[in-house]
Parts: C-alpha cells; sequence; structure tokens
C-alpha cells in the first residue's frame, strides 16, 4: 500500500464517520419535508434516496469502466451475489429493521443497541480474517468507545427491555455487521466503488418496493409531500450516503476491519453535532463532551500496535 494513502487512512474513516453522523439529521429534515411518518413512507422515502445515490455512482463506475475496463460495467456472474448480499445486509434489511424498531424505541436506546454491530464485527473479524486478530489494544478500546455512545445518550431512564423494538433494532445491527465483514470479502476480488454503487441501488429498489407493498397491505399507498426544499434536502441525504457508503467501501479493502469498525463509534459524536448545528439540538450537556473524550481516547487505543519483543510486524492502522 501507498505509504501516504496508509497515512491517510485514520482521516479518511472520520471523513467516512463524519458523513454517516451528517446523514441522520439531514434524514429528519428529509423525513419532515416529505411529511413521511408511517413505516410504508419511510421504506418508500429511504428506497428513493438509494436508488438515486447508488445511480450516480453507477453512472460513474460507467466512465471508469471506459477508462479501465478491468472495472466492471454492470453486475455479472462473478459479483450479482456479492451485490445482493451487500444490498440486503447494509440497506433493506438493515433499514427495515431499523424503522420497525425505531416506532418503539427512542432514538438514544436505539444509538446504543445499533452500535452493537461494532462490537460483533471488532470480536468477529479475527475469525474471519485472521491478519485481523484481536488483542488488549482492540478490546480496551471498543469497550472504551462504547461506554462513550452510553454516555451520550443518557440518561438512561427510558432502558427497559422491549422486545417488540429492540429485537428489531438489535437484528438491523446483525445486519450491518453482516454487511462489514462481508464487504471485506467481496473487496478483495472486486472493485468497492463499483460495489458500493450497484448495492445502494439495488438495496433501494427493494426497499421502495417493499414500501409500496406494505402500503398496499395497509388499505393505502404512501403519500409524500413533494416541494422544492424537499427535494433539495432530499440530494443533500443522497450527497452524504455517496461519500459515507462508497468511502467506507474503499476502506474496507486497505484497513483492518476491527480498526476501522472502531471508527463508528464516532457516528454517534458527529450526529449529536450536526444535529445541533442543522437542527438547533442542544450541544452543550457535558455527558456529550464527556463522550467525545471516551470515543477518541477509545479510538486512540485500538489503533495502538503491539509488538512482541524482537517482532517486525506491520504497525499503524491499515494493512
Amino acid at each position: 500500500m501507498n505509504i501516504k494513502l496508509k497515512k491517510a487512512l485514520p482521516a479518511l474513516s472520520l471523513i467516512s464517520a463524519l458523513f454517516w453522523g451528517l446523514s441522520y439529521p439531514l434524514v429528519k429534515m428529509n423525513q419532515t419535508a416529505f411529511g413521511a411518518s408511517d413505516i410504508p413512507s419511510l421504506m418508500l422515502i429511504a428506497g428513493i434516496r438509494f436508488i438515486i445515490s447508488g445511480g450516480i455512482i453507477a453512472v460513474w463506475n460507467l466512465f471508469r469502466h471506459r477508462k479501465n475496463p478491468a472495472i466492471p460495467a454492470y453486475p455479472g456472474r462473478g459479483s450479482i451475489w456479492h451485490v445482493l448480499i451487500l444490498a440486503l445486509t447494509m440497506t433493506a434489511v438493515h433499514y427495515l429493521f431499523m424503522y420497525m424498531g425505531l416506532g418503539i424505541c427512542t432514538g438514544s436506546k436505539s444509538s446504543i443497541i445499533k452500535q452493537t454491530s461494532v462490537l460483533i464485527v471488532i470480536f468477529l473479524s479475527g475469525l474471519f480474517f485472521p491478519e485481523d486478530k484481536l488483542n488488549l489494544p482492540k478490546v480496551a478500546g471498543c469497550l472504551l468507545g462504547f461506554a462513550g455512545v452510553v454516555v451520550c445518550s443518557m440518561p438512561l431512564s427510558d432502558f427497559d427491555f422491549v422486545p417488540a423494538g429492540d429485537i428489531p433494532i438489535f437484528l438491523a445491527a446483525v445486519s450491518v455487521a453482516a454487511g462489514d465483514l462481508y464487504s471485506k470479502r467481496a473487496t478483495r476480488s472486486i472493485d468497492p466503488i463499483f460495489l458500493s454503487g450497484w448495492q445502494q441501488l439495488a438495496g433501494g429498489i427493494i426497499l421502495t418496493a417493499a414500501g409500496l407493498i406494505a402500503g398496499a397491505a395497509g388499505g393505502k399507498l404512501p403519500k409524500l409531500t413533494v416541494t422544492p426544499y424537499a427535494v433539495g434536502v432530499l440530494l443533500a441525504v443522497c450527497g452524504a450516503s455517496i461519500v459515507a457508503y462508497t468511502l467506507y467501501m474503499v476502506l474496507t479493502k486497505y484497513c483492518d476491519l476491527s480498526k476501522l469498525s472502531m471508527f463508528k463509534l464516532t457516528i454517534p459524536v458527529f450526529s449529536v453535532l450536526t444535529s445541533g448545528l442543522l437542527l438547533g439540538e442542544d450541544m452543550t450537556k457535558p455527558q456529550y463532551w464527556a463522550s467525545i473524550l471516551l470515543v477518541s481516547a477509545g479510538v486512540v487505543i485500538a489503533n495502538l500496535s503491539i509488538r512482541p519483543p524482537g517482532s517486525h510486524s506491520r504497525a499503524g492502522f491499515g494493512g
């Protein structure tokens, strides 16, 4: 790997997390602007979002294919199953369970349950990828970062177990973790930008169809209020999705998945900060700043390298 690229990986990971965090307030603004409140309409607007963002990346990929024919233009026999598996795990199933749970769970509780995906990835990546072994800094950093997520979402007076809401959110976390693990395998042989575009496009089609079917089953099709402002916010959400998904998919090709996943713990922090800027939410709560310190310390500790005496193993963030 290019040395300059290797040094830039932590910064690129934070940029990816920033756009993941930014998408949360943008999605809230988008849902309000379109008047989406019930699950079918939420699924429909999410599907439209991923069809647009995935379509833009897929068109960009066509130009990349013309310059480099080794990059596939369309999903074929060697890539179609990779695209469909990622479309289901990272987009369609993920958001289907998220919307089912969010109708019952509070936002703070959901953010904590959702971050269990990071724990799953960190503790399982060593099993699937021998070069990404679990070690003490990773475990300590992961637990410290997760503690930061919990602190960020305090007070937790509503943290009672509600199976109807908690289980779907946890299943969404499992789906994302499965997508992260599979994307590491897929990007070893397939271009990550190609995968990012087509999995979003396919996932968007599945979500759109699911929203329309769910609405029809309930007796009416979901309706959205279309205004220039709503369209503008939708395009902003699509832009955030393009950067977050594509950059993360590229990073999975070059980074240890366990260390990369640690940076996802910064997503709730960026979500709080961008929600304060865009939605006027209170950013002065002390638990937010305590969370930033804990998550930051966790990321730093997780990326420490332990070298046995006389060892010359690689150090740093990526591989």
